[in-house]
């Protein structure tokens, strides 16, 4: 797990038991119409920071994520609260 976080750009964690990231986009998005919106939109596979932050949210864990303008920050955010609005009754 040390070694992926420092092939995406050296990811740095703090917290105990923080979940691992992912490798690809079906490890955690569970609707194939989104996955085939990410394949349409050639979202190949999660930046680092999507990676990271996708687990931990969908954990319902609060993070704090700093990473580049264009780095793919407000995808990780806007995904898992999609998965919310399915999820409602």
């Amino acid at each position: 797990v040390a070694a992926y976080r420092e092939e995406l750009d050296g990811i740095k964690i703090n917290g105990k038991k923080c979940p691992r990231p992912i490798k690809t986009w079906s490890q955690c998005i569970t609707s194939d119409k989104i996955l085939q919106i990410l394949r349409k939109a050639d979202y190949e596979k999660p930046t680092a920071i999507q990676a990271q932050a996708l687990p931990i949210i969908l954990s319902g864990r609060n993070m704090i994520g700093i990473a580049k303008t264009g780095s793919g920050k407000t995808l990780a955010f806007v995904l898992p609260i999609f998965r919310h609005i399915k999820d409602q009754p």
